[in-house]
């Protein structure tokens, strides 16, 4: 599209798709509403914000913002299953919130490169957020975690390329891992 698809923060486009690729030209957000579980091939604003919601398990393959500013920030949002994290970008500048309110959020490309890109990262699950042996790996400056169920094993599994400052740590009443390392600088 040349502006925006849908409204960040007012009227999202329906979808009922399997795979989704969604690229503004120009200045624009893109706002998405998906029925069912849905793969993100490609969403790319050129230069906006990025909300995308779905009732099932949402697979983000490649989601990014091209021009990174502060208010160019990406949420994603599954009610339903998990968020299955490829690559999504927001630039040093732009946050991230991520939230499975009835699944978990993991890596799903298994290499040691970023998956998650932004200045501020915000990770809500109901389940685990990343997993022993593939962690959720991240090049962010702070993060924020709560991962809150009560009757499954909560792990959190945090691989950061450098120094990240922990805003806040929320660990639900069952039992699970927590482990937040970086390659290069301090916790």
């Amino acid at each position: 599209a040349a502006t925006g698809i849908g409204v960040v923060g007012g009227t999202h486009i329906a979808t009922a798709a399997d795979t989704l690729t969604a690229i503004t030209h120009a200045t624009g957000g893109i706002a998405i509403a998906e029925t069912n579980a849905v793969t993100l091939s490609s969403v790319v604003a050129n230069n906006g914000a990025i909300d995308i919601t779905a009732g099932g398990t949402i697979t983000a393959t490649a989601v990014s913002v091209t021009n990174a500013a502060a208010a160019n920030d990406i949420a994603i949002t599954a009610s339903a299953g998990d968020i299955a994290v490829g690559i999504i970008d927001a630039g040093s500048t732009g946050g991230i919130t991520l939230e499975a309110t009835a699944g978990s959020v993991t890596d799903n490309n298994a290499t040691a490169t970023a998956d998650i890109t932004c200045d501020n990262l915000a990770i809500t699950a109901l389940n685990s957020i990343g997993a022993s042996g593939n962690s959720l790996d991240t090049a962010v400056a702070s993060i924020s975690l709560s991962s809150a169920g009560t009757t499954l094993t909560n792990d959190i599994y945090i691989l950061e390329a450098d120094t990240v400052t922990i805003s806040a740590l929320s660990h639900g009443t069952s039992a699970g891992d927590v482990s937040i390392t970086t390659t290069d600088g301090p916790v």
